[in-house]
């Protein structure tokens, strides 16, 4: 399963003041029905690199094994006493 994802960089005064910001993400799925959702949110973080106030925007897919997470979120829980 891929997970398309919108990262940004807040401009900093000093090194290290903002960590790197998920805007958004996606699943192949959810793109293949809404492709304009990733898009917007990067059109819009764009508009913000030009006011200054992010740094930087990329988009990045992440690659996830679909059985993980089917056996992340289906393996019951036990609830302590």
């Amino acid at each position: 399963m891929v997970i398309k994802t919108v990262w940004a960089q807040r401009t900093e005064s000093y090194e290290g003041q903002y960590a790197p910001e998920l805007l958004g993400a996606i699943d192949e799925y959810g793109n293949d029905d809404n492709p304009d959702y990733i898009s917007g949110i990067y059109k819009e973080a764009i508009e913000q690199v030009a006011s200054g106030e992010l740094y930087k925007v990329v988009c990045i897919d992440i690659l996830i094994d679909r059985s993980e997470i089917d056996n992340i979120l289906m393996t019951p829980t036990i609830k302590g006493k």
